[in-house]
């Protein structure tokens, strides 16, 4: 005989979902649930049995009535890349208005970093991931994935498949080819790293459109180039720590920087063809920017440096890469594409600047100061 609910579940299942969304898994109390949902500890634990059994009904509540949902009324079969874009604005602030992310990729994160993860999550990046492919194929068929952009801008109309070089099909093999590789390097990974992997797609699929839809597609970019961080600490060490979100924000900082730099050169083929870009958004004001992002990125990697135990001498690698970024500012010329060109290139050496200091602050450092998570070893 099934137990008698004397309370609205939709409403105790709709409280929980947001709970969770807000705060994470781990992050919600006990008392933050029974305030949430407006039931007692008592009553959760009849009906759901604890709070892992509340979060898969709350999880399984949000993909009906909150994923599914908003899949029928904003990004039906036959809507491609609007669609799309309305699905994934629509998932970033709803169900209530609020700006705490996509329950889905929230948690994927959160049980990336604890290397394991209800069954409910993969099934959520499953059917995002099907989506974004379904409405991707429909916008190429009805023509709004063009590849003309590329073929009206100066610098890039001889490209491969706008100049005609590769054909459509042949770059979908090769596409399709790179993606099976991809994918058994990284079921060679642990969970953690898997899971990173699938939660990466929804990023890889919405970035090349996000200079049709905002002034910031630079920091989409950054989003999307810089998952790396996340996914080698996590094949590295099994779980994600400090250190591995701090990489990844400084990865974001310096590349909103040097690719704002890259998009001066196409700023007035953009602005004639309708494009955006951090280029075009900071215009006269690209230096002030650059020192912000700079700046931003120097302190989020000595922050990384710091939490990750590394040797003083990583220090002194970071005040090179700070004076190696301060020279790329001083002897920037925005409106000349040539000079624009070279500085961007330049972060070539920012790159393995980057390493070297890493690596020398590693290398330096005592191995007991290294900060690795319970049961990680370094191979030899």
């Amino acid at each position: 005989m099934g137990r008698t609910r004397a309370y609205d579940e939709d409403a105790v299942l709709g409280g929980a979902m947001h709970a969770f969304r807000r705060k994470g898994y781990l992050g919600v109390s006990i008392r933050d649930l029974e305030q949430a949902t407006g039931i007692k500890l008592g009553s959760i634990y009849n009906s759901y049995g604890d709070k892992e059994g509340l979060f898969r009904a709350a999880f399984a509540h949000y993909l009906d009535a909150v994923l599914r949902r908003r899949i029928r009324d904003h990004a039906p079969a036959a809507a491609g890349l609007a669609g799309l874009r309305a699905l994934f604005l629509s998932l970033l602030r709803e169900p209530d208005g609020g700006c705490s992310g996509c329950l889905i990729t929230n948690a994927a994160v959160e049980f990336g970093g604890i290397g394991d993860s209800p069954s409910g999550v993969k099934e959520g990046l499953r059917i995002l991931a099907d989506t974004f492919a379904d409405r991707l194929a429909a916008a190429r068929n009805d023509g709004s994935l063009g590849r003309d952009i590329d073929a009206r801008v100066e610098r890039t109309k001889l490209r491969p498949l706008p100049s005609g070089a590769v054909s459509v099909r042949a770059a979908w093999v090769f596409l399709v080819a790179q993606a099976l590789v991809g994918l058994c390097v990284l079921l060679a990974l642990n969970r953690t790293s898997i899971l990173l992997g699938v939660a990466s797609v929804a990023l890889v699929a919405i970035y090349p459109f996000m200079k049709r839809v905002t002034y910031w597609p630079q920091a989409f970019l950054g989003l999307t180039f810089n998952w790396g961080a996340l996914m080698g600490y996590a094949a590295a060490t099994g779980t994600l720590e400090p250190p591995a979100f701090l990489l990844y924000g400084a990865g974001i900082a310096w590349t909103l920087g040097y690719d704002t730099i890259y998009a001066h050169q196409d700023k007035e083929d953009d602005a004639l063809i309708g494009v955006k870009s951090t280029a075009l958004r900071f215009g006269a004001h690209t230096k002030q920017w650059l020192c912000f992002f700079y700046a931003l990125m120097i302190i989020l990697l000595g922050l990384a440096i710091a939490t990750a135990g590394l040797g003083p001498v990583a220090y002194w690698g970071l005040a090179a890469v700070g004076a190696h970024l301060f020279y790329q500012i001083v002897t920037l010329e925005i409106d000349d594409p040539a000079r624009c060109l070279a500085v961007f290139q330049a972060n070539r050496n920012t790159g393995l600047f980057v390493f070297m200091c890493l690596l020398a602050g590693a290398l330096a450092a005592p191995a007991t100061d290294i900060q690795l998570p319970p049961g990680a070893a370094i191979q030899l």
